[in-house]
């Protein structure tokens, strides 16, 4: 036996292929068998036909791993989402409770009301007349001087 890679990565697609391990194989091996299948040189149809097969197999093995792969932390994404959300609503609620029972626990405080009467509602921007003998700003204008 030779120490070529190239024939120690076939006699590894070889035994792979004959003990059935290739189904379980992770996915760097699957990249490394494909690598491997890919570098072949085969004599005669039937060994090309074969590492052709083989080739078509280890491409599909791959895409399930790495559908696989995705499949994986698509769910741990939507896992973390859900634990956000659910955090989310119970923040909410605990400060909906917390809001309302503190506003039941303070006493309703009335706040007066101021009674306009019906010739005011008439004339909003009137200005309030003077009481008598009251002073104005005007008049104090002239009297500083």
């Amino acid at each position: 036996m030779s120490n070529d890679p190239s024939i120690i990565e076939h006699d590894r697609l070889n035994a792979a292929f004959s003990s059935g391990s290739v189904l379980t194989t992770q996915r760097k091996e699957l990249e490394r068998l494909l690598l491997a299948a890919a570098e072949c040189k085969s004599v005669g149809e039937e060994n090309t036909k074969r590492n052709s097969r083989r080739a078509d197999i280890l491409r599909h093995l791959l895409q399930v791993r790495i559908s696989e792969e995705f499949q994986r932390k698509t769910f741990r994404m939507s896992v973390a989402a859900l634990i956000v959300s659910v955090c989310a609503l119970l923040f909410t609620g605990y400060r909906l409770w917390h809001d309302v029972s503190r506003e039941a626990a303070t006493p309703i405080q009335s706040t007066p009301v101021q009674v306009i009467s019906h010739e005011e509602k008439k004339t909003p921007n009137k200005a309030p007349e003077p009481t008598p003998g009251a002073v104005t700003p005007r008049a104090t204008e002239g009297t500083s001087k």
